[in-house]
């Protein structure tokens, strides 16, 4: 991926999770951060949709990096994160299903 003018290999397994900011989208990695000027729409997309699950209209999470849920938060790695209600129920079933 492209990050401040350069080529960045970064793993699924290192992805916690993505945060968009209109035109750019900060990807919290296992032990760092990167940003790249991609929507949040397009890594929806590419990635395995097993893998990952949108939370809100400015998250998306690695369902493998999730600690708990709770009242409309989630835990990523210490890290809590809005859920939105569009996404809820969605988001509450396929961590059921794991």
């Amino acid at each position: 991926m492209r990050s401040d003018y350069k080529w960045v290999r970064v793993t699924l397994e290192s992805i916690c999770y993505l945060e968009g900011n209109r035109d750019y989208v900060t990807l919290h990695l296992v032990g760092s951060t990167l940003r790249t000027q991609q929507s949040l729409q397009r890594f929806e997309a590419s990635l395995p949709a097993t893998r990952f699950a949108r939370i809100h209209k400015s998250f998306l999470v690695s369902l493998d990096k999730v600690d708990f849920v709770e009242q409309g938060r989630v835990s990523v790695q210490g890290n809590f994160l809005p859920i939105g209600d569009h996404y809820r129920a969605a988001l509450l079933q396929r961590i059921e299903r794991k």
